[in-house]
């Protein structure tokens, strides 16, 4: 797919994943292996990866990728940082993501839409039904990445304007996220990559 993957970590073990099963067309973890060998082995960023890392508009980075310890220093490296946290709910983790400042909060609800926090303000979207529901997986992930490139390619880079114009861009990018987490969920397989289970 074209993705660079030359400042990647490799170590011996396992790989994250996951158990999920579907139930009526939803996603329903069985369990995971919590990252796998991620967990054991810090990112240990050199300054070659942070130069690298400032080549790029945003951050993007979630519960499972034990980069809590990393956030100061890659707040120093000026790019935004989006992180997703999951269905988790822990106060102090909230309060740490807190205390870097934090521009934006996103919140979905499946098919009852999406709220958004943004200064002072809360912005709503309603969810788009698809048409035929077979696969959940990766709707949330699909709708956070096209709210995210929605708002950079518009913009050129996140939060520009004034207040109302960003409200106007954040409604627009809400929407195009929900309508392509809809479309996902017609997918058999997170974006579109299902396979074959052989027993």
């Amino acid at each position: 797919l074209g993705v660079d993957f030359s400042h990647s970590r490799h170590f011996h073990g396992e790989n994250g994943a996951a158990r999920v099963t579907l139930k009526d067309g939803d996603r329903v973890f069985l369990g995971s292996n919590r990252g796998g060998v991620a967990k054991e082995h810090p990112f240990d960023f050199t300054k070659e990866d942070l130069d690298y890392i400032k080549s790029f508009q945003v951050i993007y980075s979630n519960t499972n990728s034990y980069i809590y310890n990393d956030l100061s220093l890659l707040e120093e490296t000026g790019v935004p940082i989006a992180f997703d946290f999951s269905t988790v709910w822990d106060d102090a983790l909230f309060e740490q993501a807190a205390s870097y400042g934090v521009t934006l909060v996103v919140g979905t609800v499946g098919e009852d839409g999406s709220y958004a926090l943004y200064d002072g303000e809360i912005v709503y979207a309603p969810a788009y039904k698809a048409e035929t529901v077979l696969d959940t997986m990766g709707a949330g992930d699909s709708y956070f990445s096209t709210l995210l490139t929605t708002l950079l390619q518009e913009n050129g880079a996140l939060f520009v304007g004034d207040h109302n114009h960003m409200i106007a861009q954040l409604k627009h990018a809400m929407d195009c996220g929900a309508k392509f987490a809809a479309k996902v969920c017609s997918l058999e397989g997170a974006f579109g990559y299902g396979t074959a289970i052989i027993d």
